[in-house]
């Protein structure tokens, strides 16, 4: 017999890194993506210094940013993905990331658009977002904010050297 005073829990997806179904939310999209460009980095750089050493040393560095990249992008074709279907959209939306101009108004959407509060025909909502997960996200929007104004305000403007300016 069925209770209308209480209702059956309700069942939450809890976080997984490397997938390419499922839901995640706006925090851990923010988290995951920020996470995935500075290995990229880091692995474009050590690639890089790792094949210093060959004869074709630039072509071995341009190699390994490149393989680091291609990495970046398809992990950050799967977190759109993921992203796109929380929000109860296709995730085929995610190769609209391909396309110049598109992908900036895609890519605000998606750092900014709310999740469907319960069950949605890509599966259960996400689990809630721990303290630490709403930290970082903090730190990595104060610090992208940061970054930004650096670079559009603070940058010193440089000089022509004919002295046109």
């Amino acid at each position: 017999m069925h209770s209308f005073t209480s209702s059956p829990p309700l069942a939450l997806q809890s976080p997984r890194l490397f997938a390419w179904s499922g839901r995640i939310g706006r925090l851990r999209y923010i988290n995951y993506s920020a996470a995935a460009f500075w290995l990229s980095v880091v692995l474009g750089v050590a690639a890089g210094l790792a094949l210093r050493a060959t004869a074709w040393v630039l072509l071995s560095q341009l190699l390994g940013t490149l393989i680091s990249f291609l990495l970046l992008g398809v992990f950050a074709l799967a977190l759109a993905r993921r992203r796109l279907m929380d929000m109860g959209h296709s995730g085929w939306f995610a190769l609209l990331l391909l396309a110049p101009l598109v992908n900036v108004a895609l890519l605000l959407w998606l750092l900014l658009g709310a999740g469907e509060a319960g069950a949605n025909r890509h599966g259960a909502p996400p689990v809630a977002n721990s303290l630490l997960v709403k930290a970082l996200a903090g730190v990595v929007v104060v610090l992208t904010m940061a970054g930004m104004a650096y670079l559009l305000l603070l940058q010193p403007v440089p000089q022509d050297p004919w002295g046109h300016f």
